[in-house]
């Protein structure tokens, strides 16, 4: 096969592999933990910090590791690492197989942030076709939606013939990912920077984020990143408070993921939107969506806010790689840029559930999301307004 069909092939195995790159037996880990494992909902908690902890302090290095020893090596070293994951729940049934099942998880999906977009990147590059990531992500998306759907409703009904069925299952699929790396050709562009050493360097990198300013970028994009993922974690709580029958739950899920794939066809559109000009809305449709939460009690309202925000959360990354993979200064580092991103996400991701928790244990559900977003639009205003400023300057 001709190199530049195997490159092609990159693009065709990086679409399948979303498939099988999801955890499919997420539905159910807390049901084994607490009933098969006997984790208590406290020790849940301990594990969830513990592996906030991991993957915020893994994050960047894995990136530069990436970049330094090829970022093929880096993905197969982490779909290697999501199995292991998956058979910790099987081998060790107690606290110290959850709590390593989930963080031997994010170390491996610390080894594919922002290198899997690098390495498509670079795939794109040696055709010719720099312009089409943002057309390359939302495809992948659309097809991985499509397929975890159906492995989301599958595997967790194996649960019933054994409680590891999923598990064994889940660790299979991984597997199946790391086939298709296996299968992945590294551009020759790319392999020849890593070869020929990474002549930047890590903190040249550094100095060069810092002289332009692009260090409030990164903590202002993480902070938005990690509020809107926080965000649905009490959406349960929030459909019975307004009403929401418990039955229609499950449909909810279903169509945020039908949502999500209409979303992703106007993705490679909203990235014609200048960067700051795309941060400013993105900022201000999280706090609108907290806001509008906090005062709505319609129930159909309530669930349409709910769908419409956690189909556009899940394709502002796409726009969001684009343009940091556009504005990156150097060709050599690009995983260790994007990390840098994944770094502030991650660290914001540890002090906003608190503020989110505490707000609605102090306010009430509704009320503890409209002063959620209160405050959201007090801090990361500011900071819009400085980048803004820099930008024009």
């Amino acid at each position: 096969m001709k190199y530049q069909e195997r490159l092609e092939r990159n693009l065709r195995l990086y679409y399948i592999r979303g498939i099988f790159e999801r955890r499919p037996y997420l539905p159910i880990i807390t049901i084994y933990t607490t009933t098969v494992s006997g984790v208590t909902l406290t020790q849940i908690g301990i594990i969830a910090a513990i592996s906030a902890f991991v993957s915020l302090v893994v994050e960047v290095p894995s990136g530069y590791l990436s970049d330094k020893f090829g970022h093929k090596k880096s993905l197969l070293l982490g779909s290697f690492l999501m199995v292991l994951s998956a058979f910790s729940y099987v081998v060790w049934q107690n606290f110290f197989g959850a709590s390593t099942g989930l963080v031997v998880f994010w170390t491996g999906a610390a080894f594919h942030s922002g290198t899997l977009q690098a390495f498509v990147h670079e795939t794109l590059r040696e055709l010719g076709q720099d312009d089409d990531f943002a057309i390359i992500e939302a495809r992948e998306r659309r097809l991985a939606m499509m397929g975890n759907i159906i492995l989301v409703a599958l595997v967790p009904l194996t649960y019933k013939l054994s409680p590891v069925a999923p598990f064994i299952l889940g660790a299979f699929i991984h597997a199946c990912a790391f086939v298709l790396y296996a299968f992945m050709t590294t551009p020759k562009a790319a392999h020849q920077e890593v070869v020929d050493g990474i002549a930047d360097g890590f903190f040249a990198l550094i100095s060069k984020v810092k002289d332009r300013k692009e260090i409030i970028i990164f903590i202002f994009l993480g902070i938005v990143t990690a509020a809107g993922n926080r965000l649905p974690h009490f959406r349960e709580l929030y459909f019975q408070e307004i009403g929401v029958p418990l039955w229609f739950f499950g449909f909810v899920l279903s169509i945020t993921g039908i949502v999500t794939i209409i979303f992703t066809y106007g993705a490679v559109y909203v990235k014609k939107i200048k960067p700051i000009i795309f941060y400013g809305i993105d900022f201000m449709a999280l706090g609108i969506a907290s806001i509008l939460i906090g005062l709505i009690s319609q129930p159909v309202v309530g669930v349409v806010i709910f769908v419409l925000f956690g189909g556009y959360r899940r394709v502002r990354s796409i726009v969001i790689h684009a343009h940091l993979l556009d504005n990156c200064p150097t060709k050599r580092l690009k995983a260790t840029y994007l990390s840098m991103y994944e770094f502030f996400s991650a660290l914001a991701g540890i002090w906003l559930p608190l503020l989110l928790g505490y707000a609605i244990g102090y306010f009430g559900l509704q009320g503890g999301y409209l002063t959620f977003g209160i405050i959201f639009f007090i801090i990361v205003l500011p900071m819009y307004l400085i980048i803004y400023r820099n930008t024009h300057k």
